[in-house]
């Protein structure tokens, strides 16, 4: 053959040398790089799933009803001082589980007096801490 001859197998990448290199010496080229596709889908459920974490944490909860209240004696409970008074509140859409006991701090005065007018209670005289509305 006078012409060099360069034969490319597509299939497995290898390629032949010319008829000056020795004969029968096979060279392989590695498959070129290909770098890491992103699909829109897993970028889109990134930003979806970052949307629902940032909901989550300004979700306002609804007060459905006051059931109770009683004095803080968990000195590990998280927003109420031991011996305050807190109320255990029943949230809007949940069942009994969901349950929580909260301080008048967090609760609507309107929500408040509806529970001890409904209990024929006498109102707290921390009534003031409750939140507007």
């Amino acid at each position: 053959m006078d012409e060099p001859s360069d034969v490319t197998d597509a299939d497995t990448n290898i390629k032949r040398a010319d008829e000056s290199d020795k004969e029968g010496e096979v060279r392989v080229e590695a498959p070129p790089t290909i770098p890491p596709r992103r699909s829109k889908r897993t970028s889109l459920n990134r930003k979806r799933k970052s949307e629902e974490e940032a909901s989550e944490s300004e979700k306002e909860f609804v007060i459905e009803q006051i059931l109770a209240h009683g004095t803080n004696d968990d000195a590990n409970h998280p927003t109420a001082r031991l011996g305050q008074t807190v109320y255990r509140v029943r949230w809007y859409g949940y069942d009994a589980t969901g349950d929580t006991w909260e301080p008048i701090q967090h609760l609507p005065r309107n929500q408040v007096v509806s529970y001890y007018k409904r209990k024929r209670l006498k109102l707290p005289s921390d009534l003031g801490d409750a939140q507007l509305g």
